[in-house]
């Protein structure tokens, strides 16, 4: 009974560790994607929003946008 319930035991552990470490792999290839993103030269927002309903992926793309303040709506908490 006790065997039993170590091994049981034993392998839950297994299987947690295993997911840690492919959490691991994941997390650093984030990172580093995020990385490699933050030093990219801005690009036009059109740009983004082309880029955005092609694949999706535009997280932590550096944009560039111009316009007109609208000082009348500003909220100030």
């Amino acid at each position: 009974m006790l065997l039993g319930l170590g091994l049981v035991l034993f392998f839950i552990l297994l299987g947690l560790g295993t997911w840690q470490v492919q959490r691991l792999y994941w997390k650093e290839g984030l990172i580093q994607t995020i990385d490699q993103r933050t030093h990219f030269a801005p690009v036009p927002l059109a740009e983004v929003e082309k880029r955005f309903t092609s694949t999706g992926d535009v997280d932590y793309t550096p944009v560039t946008v111009s316009g007109t303040f609208l000082h009348h709506g500003e909220r100030h908490f």
